[in-house]
């Protein structure tokens, strides 16, 4: 199962920047991924149905579940210590 969401920007038509996050669960590996990632992307033509474009990606696909339980076990045993 996939959930992805993305928020971008284009500017006068030929470049676009995006940043986009998203839960993965492959239930059948046991693997629950959180990849977050940005975009550039920039037009080189464009002409009635067909676009040519360069697309870079860069980002880091992270694993949120030590992150929730350390969180968890913290909120149980009382907070944090001084």
């Amino acid at each position: 199962m996939f959930f992805r969401v993305g928020f971008g920007y284009e500017f006068k038509k030929r470049i676009a920047v995006a940043f986009n996050s998203g839960d993965d669960l492959h239930w059948n590996y046991d693997i629950k991924a959180f990849p977050t990632y940005g975009s550039l992307k920039y037009s080189i033509t464009e002409q009635d149905d067909s676009a040519h474009f360069v697309e870079i990606r860069y980002g880091k696909c992270g694993d949120p579940l030590p992150t929730i339980q350390m969180e968890i076990i913290t909120a149980l045993v009382g907070g944090k210590e001084r």
